[in-house]
């Protein structure tokens, strides 16, 4: 009599290979391709870890024995972990490779939302705009840019003072850049941009800033003939003040404005009025107080 006998020997994994090569390198916004390559019993299962810097745990990046990058970007650069399981019994048995590492060369990229697409400070206040840049090869032109000015890094012009580039602790090839602006004004409510060249090519992005009004004491002054004048963008101008003054200093200021706008002599006529001695008349120009409207 023969018998026949199948011994299925239940063992955690092994891994035999991770590669291609410990160091990778990519072009940027190219390919990468990592192949992990591991023995066990029962079939076990695959996962690419990510160690991005700035968070505590690694970043799953694949379910699958071969991880496949796509559009590379500065932010795929770094280590990588190939985690393989299994499972005998109720007991998970897991190992990890070492980290095999990607290397991204090519042009400047400004990390899009780095910093969010808007700052906001208070009228009179200083504000600080910042974006972050990766390149390899380093930067070796940078410049912050709004209306018609250019403002290189390093360098200051008035109320404007742009940093110089300052190399990311955490992470590789990585630079931030700063642009102060003392003592902000409603005119500087406008979008800035952050050109970066290198020898490989030129990336730019934007940071829009947005200027709110406040004031220091509890009484806004406004001349009557100030408004009295004013049209169009300019009386929309007028009416934003007193709604920031009433905002930002908890001045009830409505109630007044509603009464105020209804007086005729708040809307713009035509033609100005004249005296009986047919001169045009004068508006008093003594400050008015907001709380008094």
């Amino acid at each position: 009599m023969k018998y026949n006998f199948h011994l299925d020997v239940a063992v955690g994994p092994t891994i035999r290979s991770v590669g291609p090569d410990r160091l990778s390198t990519a072009n940027l916004y190219g390919e990468a391709k990592f192949d992990c390559e591991a023995e066990a019993n029962p079939t076990p299962t695959y996962q690419w870890l990510q160690q991005v810097p700035e968070l505590e745990l690694p970043l799953i990046v694949s379910n699958e024995a071969k991880l496949e990058l796509r559009n590379v970007s500065y932010q795929h650069q770094g280590d990588y972990i190939c985690r393989v399981w299994n499972y005998i019994g109720n007991t998970e048995r897991a190992v990890m490779s070492d980290p095999v590492t990607l290397q991204v060369v090519g042009g400047p990229q400004v990390l899009r939302g780095s910093w969010g697409g808007e700052v906001t400070a208070l009228r009179g206040e200083d504000a600080t705009l910042g974006l972050v840049v990766c390149a390899d090869p380093r930067p070796r032109h940078a410049s912050w840019e709004w209306g018609s000015l250019h403002l290189q890094v390093g360098q200051g012009l008035g109320r404007f003072q742009a940093e110089q580039l300052v190399q990311q602790e955490k992470r590789e090839d990585c630079y931030e850049a700063r642009l102060h602006v003392r003592q902000v004004d409603p005119t500087d409510s406008r979008t800035y941009f952050l050109k970066v060249e290198n020898d490989k090519g030129t990336d730019r992005h934007y940071l829009r800033l947005a200027v709110r009004g406040s004031y220091n004491n509890g009484k806004f002054q406004l001349h009557r003939s100030r408004i009295q004048h004013s049209s169009g963008p300019v009386l929309i101008e007028r009416l934003r003040d007193l709604h920031e003054l009433s905002r930002y200093q908890g001045i009830d200021v409505s109630c007044s404005l509603c009464e105020f706008i209804k007086r005729p002599s708040f809307l713009p006529p035509p033609p100005p009025p004249y005296s009986r001695h047919g001169q045009p008349k004068r508006f008093p120009s003594t400050p008015l107080d907001a709380t008094r409207l």
